[in-house]
């Protein structure tokens, strides 16, 4: 292939593709010498995200916290006692999209990802998409983004040598801001821990969530469930809001995609109704329209960086121990995702790429937006499970369209912003009921199982 998809720093660029086979081929020892993390003085020891799980170094303690994630999201039996909960949130969206369509991005897809993940990790009330917590956590997560995106020094390493002296002296700023963003890292930590300590204590409060079935077993440690929970929290909702929120931008501009699965919707499901997570097996259009959003738009263009531990010898070249990798998933315009080589037409929301036909070959799955190796995120499958439920029930009672000024359809800029996380730039798109049976769907209360 002619581009380069892999950062090595120090030393050269490599062709992911090749990476990418290597890597299946490779033994596994190999794997476990890519899956360490550089330090980030800043962000991980000064604001505190040193034992989120994306910031541990590679070992036990890395190990036992993806083995808790795993074990509550991780496999599709474990995933199955959660369907419910996926589909009453994104029933919950429907009902916000109808009332403030306007506030797509917030309310509908960045609120609705954190209600969702509160109530699975720390069993609060999925209906508390204003609750404090949603916004501490949102700001929290955006001072880290803000953090990586403006440092040319991303991981902090200026910081090292002068992050003990006091923060009164001149060239120590970093310090002061630093404590501001560590005290809403903090909230976003230890407050959902506290309370969820104190409802499982309450006489008779016999409610599941993965903090409370933890501490109520007492195999793990407190620390561990605490920092395994916040990682979770932390992680799931941007990248999966600004994912939902791509789209509706691509439902805008490909309005044949959208009716093609509509139409496997009604096939499937019909019209009395909505879609369900037992029906994705019935569904491979919108599974497929799930991979192509991942691909299209990928929230997180490079991911956070891999550290060697060992040095190792690739296509001829040496890279040293203690470079740093990072997969070039998309970069401006170029990247494994845009690479004409992989995904003809790479600009153009396709979701029949992900499909296998008589005329062609499907094409590579882009699970590596989740990461890659041992670093690969845990929350994947339940990443597309909601996905998956969020298109198919929108798409069930919504026709999106370009939105119009002055009478004149506005075609969507097809833009994005630059850094850590991706988000799609603004656009205008008229959401409307398909038509009143759709109507009576959204503004119906969900079934009780």
């Amino acid at each position: 292939m002619g581009a380069h998809h892999l950062c090595i720093l120090p030393g050269r660029d490599l062709c992911h593709g090749q990476l990418l086979r290597n890597c299946q081929r490779a033994p596994q020892q190999r794997s476990a010498i890519y899956a360490d993390r550089p330090d980030a003085p800043m962000a991980g020891w000064l604001v505190g995200w040193k034992n989120i799980v994306s910031f541990l170094h590679y070992g036990e303690h890395f190990k036992q916290c993806r083995r808790l994630i795993h074990g509550l999201v991780g496999t599709p039996v474990s995933l199955k006692k959660l369907h419910h909960m996926h589909e009453h949130a994104s029933h919950k969206m429907l009902k916000s999209i109808l009332a403030k369509p306007e506030d797509l991005d917030t309310l509908s897809c960045s609120s609705t990802s954190g209600a969702l993940l509160l109530r699975v990790v720390y069993g609060w009330s999925e209906d508390e998409h204003d609750h404090p917590f949603v916004q501490t956590a949102d700001q929290a997560v955006n001072d880290l983004y803000i953090f990586f995106d403006s440092s040319s020094d991303s991981h902090g390493s200026q910081v090292h040598p002068v992050r003990h002296l006091p923060s009164w002296l001149p060239g120590t700023a970093f310090k002061r801001q630093a404590k501001g963003w560590s005290s809403t890292f903090d909230a976003m930590v230890d407050r959902p821990s506290r309370g969820s300590r104190v409802s499982w204590c309450t006489a008779g409060n016999n409610e599941s969530s993965f903090v409370a079935d933890h501490l109520r077993e007492g195999v793990e440690d407190e620390f561990t469930v605490k920092w395994t929970a916040a990682s979770m929290s932390a992680a799931g909702p941007d990248t999966t809001a600004w994912t939902v929120f791509a789209f509706f931008k691509a439902m805008a501009m490909y309005p044949d995609v959208m009716k093609r699965a509509q139409a496997e919707i009604e096939s499937v499901v019909g019209s009395d109704r909505l879609p369900q997570l037992s029906d994705r097996a019935q569904m491979p259009f919108i599974d497929a329209m799930v991979l192509e959003s991942l691909r299209w738009h990928p929230v997180a263009p490079l991911g956070f960086p891999h550290r060697l531990t060992e040095d190792d010898h690739y296509e001829g070249f040496l890279l040293p121990k203690g470079a740093l990798v990072q997969a070039k998933r998309r970069v401006t315009d170029v990247g494994i995702t845009r690479d004409p080589a992989i995904y003809p037409n790479p600009h153009v929301f396709d979701p029949t790429r992900f499909m296998a036909s008589e005329t062609k070959q499907v094409q590579p799955n882009p699970e590596y937006t989740f990461g890659w190796g041992r670093r690969i995120c845990p929350g994947r499958l339940m990443a597309l499970e909601v996905l998956f439920i969020t298109y198919a029930q929108v798409l069930a009672v919504y026709n999106i369209s370009k939105g119009t000024e002055n009478g004149v359809p506005v075609q969507p800029d097809v833009g994005r912003s630059e850094g850590v996380v991706s988000r799609p730039t603004a656009f205008k798109c008229d959401i409307k009921p398909r038509n009143k049976k759709a109507l009576s769907l959204i503004t119906d209360d969900f079934p009780i199982n």
